[in-house]
């Protein structure tokens, strides 16, 4: 957070006392005080320029020190401590997974600590647990933070809850050992490409209830806005015609497929978004 300006105050008021005390001679007048010599270089008591700022230096430094261990002390006290698990509390009373520090296979995420309700898994919060294979996700919980399990290179399988509504960007990046996932109806929100650099997930299946979602011969899409979400990694085709239809072309969704020599685009398009062809060399 921003310093104060009462901490500004005071650090003035610190240089202010001490070039008085100094008595400096030729003094120039400045807004803080009239501390600044072009004159002499010697002081009072033998002290020199050169001490006046290492004095003012070192009080800068822990006056910020200090500064900055109180946010931290705030920051560390936020995040609580459930086994393998750490989470914070958010607003409304229910807990976000920030971190998880074990080395199970099987994993059952618990669906409260300590009395918290978990409804959100944070950024990164399991990304590289290498020792994960398969993990089921507990009810209650509403959203995937980014990166939440980037290169977790073991996982095999992730069961999601009907209550889950939101995947944020590169949710399961790099977890090559995924070979199919199951949307259930409630998923609303898809953040860019999820999936992106699986190499052998070759299916996203979405619940025939959701009405946000759709797979078209294979390839994930938004129902609404007719968004190209995911392209296969993993699918041989060289060549891919995108549906007549579709509006845009999402962010990073046809990362790394380096199989296409040739994508046809639909006169319906009206935006590609960034990165959408990353890395197909």
């Amino acid at each position: 957070e921003p310093l104060s300006r009462g901490f500004y105050s005071h650090l003035i008021c610190f240089a202010v006392k001490t070039c008085r005390n100094a008595e400096i001679s030729h003094l120039v007048d400045d807004p803080y005080g009239k501390c600044y010599s072009t004159g002499s270089k010697r002081y009072q008591g033998g002290t020199t320029m050169k001490s006046i700022v290492r004095s003012l230096t070192l009080a800068i430094v822990l006056l910020l020190a200090l500064s900055m261990t109180a946010v931290a002390a705030e920051t560390i006290e936020d995040i609580h401590g459930s086994g393998d698990f750490q989470y914070r509390v958010l607003a409304d009373g229910t807990a976000e997974i920030v971190d998880y520090m074990g080395m199970l296979g099987n994993l059952h995420v618990p669906n409260n600590l300590d009395g918290y309700l978990v409804t959100s898994i944070g950024n990164e919060a399991f990304g590289w647990c290498y020792s994960l294979q398969n993990v089921v996700l507990p009810d209650g919980l509403i959203c995937i933070g980014e990166r939440a399990f980037a290169w977790c290179d073991s996982l095999q399988s992730i069961t999601f809850p009907d209550s889950l509504t939101s995947i944020d960007d590169g949710a399961f990046e790099g977890c090559h050992s995924l070979t199919a996932i199951d949307l259930p109806a409630g998923v609303q929100h898809m953040g860019a490409n999820p999936f992106r650099y699986t190499k052998m997930l070759a299916e996203v299946r979405v619940h025939p209830d959701n009405p946000s979602l759709e797979t078209i011969d294979g390839v994930l899409f938004t129902k609404a806005n007719k968004r190209l979400v995911w392209y296969p990694v993993r699918r041989q085709d060289s060549a891919y015609a995108v549906p007549q239809g579709t509006q845009s072309i999402g962010e990073r969704a046809f990362y790394r497929c380096n199989r296409l020599k040739t994508i046809t685009l639909p006169d319906s398009l009206t935006s590609i978004e960034n990165m959408a062809f990353s890395e197909c060399e």
